[in-house]
C-alpha cells in the first residue's frame, strides 16, 4: 500500500526537523516521530533500534500490541543479521515485500513478530551506523515503493540527528559531573598537607603518652596521660568527620543550617591549616543565623574561601570572618591582607579553570563556591584592592520549624536492664570487635560477637528471637550491614544499631518501619556505645 506523500507529510516532516531544538524528553521526540511515520506511511508498525556493542536493542516503536510493548525494550537483533548487516555496509534502505518468503530475513524471526513485508533503513552519524528504523506490514499484507523507502531514508537522518543530540547532551551532562567532582579535589588536595600534619601530631602524642605510661609507676600519672590520650584521640575523631562532611559527595541535602554553629565546629581545624604568621578571627553572629542549605556545602564553601586567603597572603598577615544577620539576611564575609586581585582578571574568577596561581590551582575553588551560592540561593560578591581581598556572601534567613527544640537538652535515655539484653556485635575489624565486645561484657551485657557476617546472618537465623539488639558495621565484605538489618527484620529482630565511619544520611535509612533503627559515627567512646544502646531499647517505635 503506497504512502500518502502530500502537504501533510511535508508538514510533519518539517515539524519533526523543528522539534530537535525544542525542549521535548528525547524519548517523547522519538515515539513521536515513530507514531508519525506509521501513520503517513500506513504501515502497522514503526521501530526504532540502537546499537549498542555488538547488537542492535529495542528503543521506541509505535504500533506493538500490549504482549510485545511489554519486552520490546529486552530485543535485541545482532549486527550479523543479513537485513542489518546489507543496511550497514551499503548505507542504505532494505526493502522486503514478501518477507516470509524472502532468504535474507529469518523465517522464525518473521512468523513469530508476525511480519509480511518490511524496510529496515540504518541510522547514520556522518557516515558510522548507530542503529536502524524500520517500518512494518504486520496486521496487513501490503507493499513498499521506492518512494516509501526514500521517505523513510529522511525519517531515519530526522531520527540519528535526535539521538546524536541526546548523546552530546548526556555526555555535556556527564562532564559537568565530572567538573563537579574536580571543583571538590582542587581545595581537598591542598588541604590534605594540613591534615597529615595533623594526623602525625596526633599518632606521635598519642605515641608518647604510651610509653609514659610504660615508664611512671605513679597511679595519678598514669591516669593523666589516658586523660590526654583520650582528648587527643577525640581531637583526631573530629579532624576526620570535618573531612568526611568536606569531601563527601552525592546529591546535595538541604536543610535547616546555623553558620554560627557551623564555623564554632570549623574554627579548631581552620586554624591548624593556617601557618603561624597567619592569625585567624572569626566574629559570630549574637543571634542564631539560620539558613536553608547543606551543611557539607557550606563547609566546602568556608575551606575554599580560607585556603584562597592563605594563599594570597605572602609572609605574615590576617584572615578574618564575620557573620552578621540584618532584615532577614546572613552575610558571611570572609576578608584578607594579602596583595589583591587584579581589577583586570576580576571579572574571571569564578570561570572554571580559571586560576590566578600557575601551578599551585587548577581554577575550580571559586567556580564550586559561586555554585554553592547559587544552588543555596544567595550571593557573591567581591571587594579588592591592593590592601587585601573581601567576598561577601549573603543568604536569606531561614527560620526553622525545629528551632526551639534545638534549644532543649537531649533527656537522659531510660534505664535499661543490661542482664536481659542479648546483642549481636558484628564489625569486620577484629581489634575494634574485641574492644566493644569486652566493654559491653564487662558492663554486663550478653553479647555475641563476630568478624564474618555469613556467620552473623546464620546466627540471627537461628536465635532471632532471643536477640534484643543487633549492632553492626555497615561496609563490610560477603554480607553489609543493610543485608543483616534484612536478615532481622525476617526474623523477628526488632532494633538494629549502625555504627559506621561514614555519613550516617547516605548510608541507611533510619526511618524504616518494619525495624527501630539507630545510627553511630565512628570514633566513638565505649560510654557513647552504652547510651546509644539504652535510647534505642527504650524508645518507642
Amino acid at each position: 500500500m503506497p504512502s500518502q506523500f502530500n502537504q501533510e507529510l511535508v508538514t510533519t516532516l518539517l515539524q519533526l526537523s523543528e522539534g530537535l531544538a525544542s525542549d521535548d524528553v528525547y524519548a517523547e521526540k522519538m515515539e513521536n516521530l515513530c507514531e508519525r511515520t506509521r501513520v503517513l506511511m500506513d504501515s502497522d508498525r514503526c521501530s526504532v533500534f540502537l546499537l549498542s556493542g555488538s547488537a542492535c536493542w529495542g528503543a521506541f516503536n509505535s504500533g506493538n500490541p500490549p504482549e510485545i510493548a511489554r519486552v520490546f525494550n529486552h530485543h535485541k537483533v545482532p549486527v550479523t543479521d543479513h537485513l542489518v548487516q546489507e543496511a550497514f555496509e551499503f548505507k542504505r534502505p532494505v526493502v522486503l515485500n514478501d518477507a516470509r518468503r524472502d532468504l535474507r530475513m529469518h523465517q522464525a524471526t518473521a512468523e513469530t513478530a508476525n511480519i509480511n513485508a518490511m524496510i529496515l533503513t540504518p541510522l547514520l552519524d556522518d557516515d558510522t551506523p548507530i542503529g536502524f528504523i524500520t517500518a512494518e506490514y504486520n496486521q496487513r499484507r501490503g507493499t513498499f515503493t521506492e518512494l516509501d523507502a526514500t521517505l523513510l531514508t529522511g525519517v531515519a537522518r530526522l531520527a540519528a540527528a535526535i539521538v546524536k543530540t541526546e548523546t552530546m547532551t548526556s555526555e555535556r551532562d556527564l562532564l559537568g559531573n565530572r567538573v563537579t567532582e574536580l571543583q571538590r579535589f582542587e581545595p581537598l588536595g591542598r588541604l590534605a598537607g594540613g591534615l597529615a600534619h595533623d594526623f602525625n601530631n596526633v599518632l606521635t602524642i598519642v605515641l608518647a603518652y604510651c610509653d609514659l605510661i610504660d615508664d611512671d609507676t605513679s597511679e595519678l600519672a598514669r591516669k593523666n596521660h589516658i586523660e590526654s590520650i583520650r582528648n587527643t584521640t577525640l581531637k583526631a575523631g573530629n579532624i576526620s568527620r570535618q573531612l568526611l562532611t568536606f569531601a563527601k559527595g552525592g546529591t546535595s541535602n538541604p536543610g535547616p543550617v546555623n553558620l554560627n554553629d557551623d564555623l564554632s565546629n570549623l574554627s579548631p581545624l581552620l586554624t591548624d591549616l593556617l601557618p603561624d604568621s597567619v592569625l585567624l578571627s572569626i566574629e559570630l553572629s549574637p543571634e542564631p543565623a539560620w539558613i536553608y542549605a547543606d551543611s557539607g556545602e557550606m563547609t566546602q564553601l568556608i575551606m575554599n574561601l580560607v585556603l584562597n586567603a592563605r594563599d594570597a597572603i605572602t609572609g605574615s598577615g590576617n584572615i578574618t570572618i564575620k557573620l552578621t544577620l540584618n532584615d532577614h539576611q546572613v552575610s558571611l564575609k570572609i576578608s584578607d591582607s594579602g596583595g589583591g586581585i587584579e581589577d583586570s582578571v576580576l571579572n574571571q574568577i569564578f570561570d572554571p579553570f580559571f586560576s590566578t596561581k600557575d601551578e599551585r590551582g587548577i581554577g575550580l575553588g571559586l567556580a564550586n563556591v559561586k555554585a554553592i551560592v547559587d544552588g543555596s540561593g544567595g550571593s557573591i560578591s567581591v571587594d579588592s584592592s591592593n590592601t587585601g581581598t573581601s567576598f561577601i556572601i549573603v543568604f536569606p534567613e531561614h527560620e526553622p520549624g525545629i528551632k526551639a527544640d534545638r534549644t532543649q537538652p537531649p533527656s537522659e535515655p531510660t534505664k535499661v536492664v543490661k542482664q536481659s539484653l542479648t546483642l549481636l556485635l558484628v564489625d569486620d575489624q577484629v581489634d575494634l570487635l574485641q574492644v566493644h565486645a569486652s566493654w559491653l561484657k564487662r558492663e554486663g551485657y550478653n553479647v555475641f560477637s563476630t568478624s564474618d557476617s555469613l556467620v552473623a546472618k546464620a546466627w540471627i537465623e537461628d536465635f532471632g528471637s532471643e536477640i534484643d539488639l543487633l549492632i553492626t558495621d555497615m561496609l563490610m565484605p560477603n554480607l553489609s550491614g543493610a543485608d543483616l538489618i534484612n536478615a532481622a527484620t525476617e526474623n523477628d529482630i526488632t532494633h538494629a544499631l549502625v555504627i559506621s565511619g561514614f555519613q550516617g544520611s547516605e548510608i541507611v535509612d533510619l526511618s524504616r518501619p518494619d525495624i527501630k533503627l539507630a545510627l553511630l559515627q565512628k570514633p566513638f567512646r565505649p560510654s557513647q556505645l552504652e547510651t546509644a544502646i539504652a535510647s534505642i531499647i527504650t524508645s518507642v517505635s
